[in-house]
């Protein structure tokens, strides 16, 4: 079973903040080099939260897999304009 949702939420013409949230639960097989894994019950969820602009973007995440946390945050200036590619 799996799910996921986001809001949009446009702060200008050019600006998006959005919001997202989803997960899974899952049970399957797993094949490796010395045989097969059997996970049962393995659950996965997250929360994201994203600002678009054409000059910054920026990220902060959530991470739940199976009680393990992981927490990021990532702001990126936009080194080129937007619609036009960098140059190499």
């Amino acid at each position: 079973m799996r799910g996921e949702a986001a809001l949009y939420y446009q702060i200008r013409p050019s600006t998006d903040l959005i919001v997202s949230y989803g997960g899974s639960v899952n049970d399957f097989l797993a094949v490796n080099n010395i045989g097969r894994n059997q996970i049962v019950g393995w659950k996965f969820s997250y929360l994201q939260a994203r600002y678009v602009s054409p000059r910054v973007f920026g990220t902060l995440y959530y991470l739940d897999e199976c009680g393990k946390l992981l927490r990021h945050c990532l702001l990126h200036p936009r080194l080129h304009k937007p619609g036009r590619q960098p140059d190499h």
